[in-house]
């Protein structure tokens, strides 16, 4: 329990560090911050039609809560006939701290202030991981800002269910601490942090899982003679199963709405290409120059919460992975790192290979073949921009074993300063505008789009048929 009380007890060297990370979070989703405490306008960080759904689900939670509603169905949707919710990718945390501070501020309000929140916990949740794992906060500042401030974590405030990845390195955190130091307290909280994950996000559950298969290989590698170490991992896996449970049984016990959900998109497959990983598509500095470099055609097409924005990796993250692969011994720890992105990496990729928009059916890929055998996991990333969500920690991890290379000869008084301008140069990098939806309204007409009118009901047409009995 030793550790417990540690991680509870913040100590005065890890707080410049933490409010940096804040600083940050105020900083790459500006103007957000503003529209917390501005009452009189309707503000929201994000223009996509999805905004709107973490309402509904938010007021769904709260009549579930009140014994007013099934978790996993509802007719206030497609009334009278209902639907199922169970292939619904909600996030059960995003629904309780909205729905929460609901109760002391206007929607819009806690709408910013949740995604602000969730950001912030994000960057948190790495810098923990990454300051155990090199054992320096500077290192671990670096990791958090790569994992945390990356566009996929912060370009989803329309979407809580990918953007909040706090539990995933938390969970390895533990797992890892769990394994080393022989406690199965730590173990038992991997595998709960592992099982909320389903609740939280399903594309981030199975993420998740794929990257606890490969570190529970790598550490399998030097102890798979021990058994303590299989009961460990059987611990885990019964902890996580047991939880996630009460997610997953119910979709599996539906073949009908895994086959719907399944064919949404009828096999279709977007922001897969190649080019994503080193073009960002929403930076006015960047973007000629780098559309330039690789002679690719702006596509007035392509909307600001289209995924394929949210895959660039950055050049700075990438120049410090090369930086450490010169280095022997960092090398040899770079290694499991490399292979647990590198599925990912590939996944991302999608079916067929794309590159430049130009596609190569001959050119099929590992999902191709995945899709066929495991449609349930992976057919389901028909956004293929969600695997990102499996490469941030290794690119993370990477990276920050090259800067461990590059402050190998510097000295301490120096070293807070390199960090510290590499984490100003990919804040530069990875920061893109927040596109917004806006009306000047009476803050007395907040409660409409709660608990008066369905938000979705916003848009002309025949697309959600609404019904609120109180109404």
């Amino acid at each position: 329990m030793a550790g417990f009380n540690a991680v509870s007890k913040v100590p005065r060297g890890h707080l410049p560090v933490i409010a940096i990370i804040g600083l940050l979070t105020a900083a790459m989703t500006w103007p957000t911050l503003v529209y917390v405490f501005d009452a009189d306008v309707f503000w929201l960080p994000a223009d996509a039609f999805d905004v709107w759904l973490p309402f509904w689900d938010a007021w769904h939670f709260q009549m579930f809560l009140a014994g007013q509603a099934d978790f996993y169905f509802t007719d206030s949707l497609f009334y009278p006939q209902g639907m199922s919710l169970v292939y619904h990718n909600f996030s059960v945390p995003h629904m309780l701290v909205f729905g929460g501070l609901q109760a002391v501020m206007p929607a819009s309000n806690a709408y910013c202030l949740t995604y602000m929140l969730t950001v912030f916990a994000t960057a948190l949740a790495g810098y923990i991981y990454f300051h155990y794992l090199f054992n320096d906060k500077w290192l671990g500042l670096l990791g958090a800002v790569i994992f945390g401030f990356s566009q996929h974590v912060i370009g989803h405030p329309h979407q809580p269910s990918m953007g909040f990845l706090a539990t995933a390195p938390l969970s390895l955190y533990c797992f890892q601490r769990g394994i080393l130091e022989r406690s199965w307290t730590w173990l038992v909280t991997a595998g709960a942090l592992g099982g909320v994950t389903a609740f939280i996000g399903l594309h981030i559950f199975v993420c998740l899982l794929l990257t606890l298969g490969m570190v529970i290989l790598g550490f399998a590698i030097s102890r798979w003679r021990k058994p303590d170490f299989w009961l460990g991992i059987a611990l885990l896996l019964f902890v996580i199963g047991t939880i996630s449970a009460l997610r997953i049984v119910p979709m599996v016990t539906d073949p009908q709405a895994l086959e719907q959900a399944l064919d949404k998109r009828g096999g279709e497959e977007k922001n897969n290409d190649l080019m994503a990983y080193f073009i960002h598509y929403q930076h006015s500095g960047l973007t000629p120059l780098l559309r330039a470099a690789f002679d690719v055609t702006p596509n007035d097409d392509i909307r600001y919460d289209d995924l394929r924005y949210k895959s660039y990796l950055g050049y700075l993250p990438l120049a410090l992975i090369g930086l450490g692969l010169f280095g022997a011994a960092s090398r040899r720890k770079m290694l499991p790192w490399l292979i647990a992105a590198l599925p990912f990496l590939v996944l991302r990729l999608g079916s067929v290979l794309n590159i430049n928009d130009q596609i190569f059916p001959d050119i099929r890929l590992p999902k191709y073949y995945l899709d066929a055998i495991f449609p349930a996991a992976f057919e389901a990333f028909h956004n293929t921009a969600n695997f990102q969500i499996g490469i941030l920690l290794p690119l993370a991890a990477l990276s920050c074993y090259g800067m461990m290379t590059l402050l190998k000869d510097a000295s301490a008084r120096r070293r807070p300063w390199i960090v510290l301008m590499a984490v100003a140069v990919i804040a530069f990098e990875y920061f893109f505008p927040t596109s917004n939806w806006q009306h000047f309204v009476d803050v007395r007409e907040f409660a409409y789009v709660y608990d008066r009118v369905s938000p979705l009901t916003f848009f002309e047409g025949d697309l959600y048929t609404v019904h609120y009995p109180s109404c």
